[in-house]
């Protein structure tokens, strides 16, 4: 695997103490063995229902993939923002390569308020996945939270409310509801 980054802050207190705007850009690329979970998040391939579960590569693959991403701080506001794409190829070794080529797509843009400077943060995004594996199967979600920073980022309690449309499951209702919605709670911990 072949992974590299581009990071560049384009300006830094100008809008105030703290304020920055930076840019990014990624790449990837790698030649995977069969078995391999090439979704860390373990939300990639689309099931025959529209559910979405980890992908284990079924054949070996070559994997191609880029994003661009944008953070702007002014004050207490944050917005933050990032495409992604990533190719997947099979690769043929001992027999048919076991899937079909897929790009996958998506992207995310958050907007970020501090309500209590660097203790309190409301957040909403708006996230989009196109995993490309079988016509309209297409998830967004928008997500509503609050951040409490209990010591900055190393100790922190966060709380989602997300709300997600299935482009695949409105398409086939038999399959079920094809708008959901879920609480999440966590709680980061770094040392």
């Amino acid at each position: 695997m072949y992974v590299g980054r581009l990071e560049a802050m384009l300006f830094k207190d100008v809008f105030g103490k703290g304020s920055f705007l930076k840019l990014g850009a990624d790449v990837l690329n790698s030649r995977d063995d069969k078995g391999t979970n090439i979704s860390q998040s373990l939300t990639l391939l689309v099931n025959d229902d529209g559910s979405l579960s980890p992908f284990v590569l079924p054949g070996a693959d070559e994997r191609t993939a880029w994003s661009v991403d944008a953070w702007l701080r002014a004050g207490p506001f944050d917005l933050i923002g990032e495409f992604f794409q990533e190719r997947v190829l099979p690769r043929t070794t001992n027999g048919p390569p076991g899937f079909d080529a897929f790009t996958t797509d998506g992207f995310y843009v958050t907007g970020g308020y501090y309500l209590i400077p660097k203790k309190l943060q409301a957040v909403v995004q708006w996230q989009h996945l196109n995993p490309g594996q079988k016509g309209n199967d297409g998830i967004s979600s928008i997500v509503g939270g609050l951040n409490y920073y209990i010591h900055g980022d190393d100790l922190k309690v966060m709380v989602n409310y997300f709300h997600t449309w299935s482009d695949f499951r409105q398409a086939n209702p038999e399959f079920g509801d094809d708008q959901f919605d879920e609480v999440i709670g966590r709680m980061q911990l770094m040392f």
